[in-house]
């Protein structure tokens, strides 16, 4: 018997898709077992990241967000108004018009201030963070180290710190 409203495919060769049964959403692997429980009020957002080779998903109940795993053990609460995956293990975590950089290897929480992220992190781990506040550049790297404080006038500036 078909339970499902709806089931989005199975993501990236995977063995899990996104369902709603009962008119809540949740997560069943390719045999039809549920992972993640069917109680989030909006589409789990399918996550995979490569440096990890770990699945996780951003999920949301009423108005709040947080990040479950591929075994629905909670990574981070549904405490948040809005998360973005960035790449490379880090999230951008937002409450209350603030923005936080959550860094999954170290499961560090990190507030971003008057700095924030131009880009996606490269693939030797850094980006260009800029403080609004100063108009000021410098770059960070995914386990949350300054490699340059922001005190560039210039993005150009920092690139060589990239590599």
């Amino acid at each position: 018997e078909f339970r499902y409203k709806m089931v989005y495919p199975f993501y990236r060769n995977r063995d899990c898709a996104v369902a709603m049964r009962d008119g809540r959403w949740g997560v069943l692997n390719k045999n039809g077992k549920d992972i993640i429980e069917f109680k989030y009020t909006s589409v789990p957002y399918h996550c995979l990241d490569t440096t990890m080779n770990k699945e996780f998903f951003i999920i949301s109940q009423k108005s709040k967000k947080g990040v479950v795993d591929i075994s629905g053990k909670t990574i981070i609460p549904l405490k948040w108004d809005e998360i973005f995956y960035y790449n490379y293990a880090t999230l951008n975590l937002i409450k209350r018009k603030k923005s936080y950089l959550y860094l999954m290897k170290s499961c560090k929480i990190m507030p971003l201030k008057n700095n924030c992220l131009l880009y996606r992190f490269n693939e030797h781990g850094k980006t260009v963070l800029w403080n609004s506040k100063l108009d000021k550049f410098g770059v960070i790297d995914t386990s949350g180290t300054i490699i340059q404080p922001c005190i560039y006038n210039r993005e150009k500036d920092v690139e060589k710190f990239l590599k």
